[in-house]
């Protein structure tokens, strides 16, 4: 699925306007199931990560193209939480973006796929945060898709698939009760999503490998 730029707007608990995010928007899987699933991340979680493969196939289907600056993305909050209101706020997160010539996670799915290069990814970039200090992502409480504007656009091409890693260094405001988190997914045939979340310090080593993906969408220009 492809479009025009999306024009949405959200408040920040500041109560400033984020300008949307510019670009083209092309949207990878349909709303569907959702589930507390721990990816992108886990806002009852003080740590985790989680990687996320979207295939050249999906790519091309959603009509992706080969070059292009990728501004930022989207993703759908499928069930709307209840506290705090009007939103909440995860804290302390990085995002990076890689390529790769891999389709799914074959092996095991380990937190440092990004510095080591594992699965014969490249170009690795970060694109939110900075180092091991990450930026806020608001969450209005609203059953809708939720823009995350990148710090630092990601230069795109390539022809392979497109691997994205969340990271949730310390959110001090991980909560009990009202979760937000139930994102929509698709289910994917192989492992294409991997994740990992720790209540006392932020895990290393091997994840969790699922077939439960997330949509998203990519703002492209």
């Amino acid at each position: 699925m492809s479009g025009g730029p999306l024009q949405l707007f959200y408040l920040q608990d500041s109560g400033t306007v984020i300008p949307p995010i510019p670009g083209t928007v092309y949207q990878i899987g349909t709303v569907g199931f959702t589930s507390v699933e721990f990816t992108p991340f886990d806002e009852a979680e003080p740590f985790g990560w989680s990687y996320i493969i979207y295939t050249q196939q999906e790519l091309a289907a959603a009509g992706v193209p080969g070059t292009g600056i990728i501004n930022g993305v989207a993703i759908y909050n499928g069930t709307v939480g209840t506290s705090p209101s009007p939103s909440w706020t995860q804290e302390d997160q990085c995002i990076y973006i890689g390529e790769s010539p891999v389709t799914f996670f074959s092996g095991q799915c380990r937190e440092d796929i990004n510095t080591t290069n594992g699965y014969g990814t490249t170009n690795w970039q970060q694109v939110l945060g900075q180092g091991t200090t990450g930026g806020n992502i608001v969450i209005p409480n609203v059953q809708q898709w939720h823009q995350i504007p990148f710090s630092a656009p990601y230069s795109w091409n390539y022809n392979g698939s497109l691997m994205i890693k969340f990271e949730n260094r310390q959110d001090p405001n991980q909560r009990t009760t009202g979760f937000n988190n139930y994102w929509s997914f698709n289910t994917t045939t192989q492992d294409e999503t991997g994740y990992s979340f720790n209540n006392l310090s932020y895990p290393v080593g091997a994840g969790t490998k699922t077939t439960s993906k997330p949509i998203i969408r990519l703002y492209i220009s």
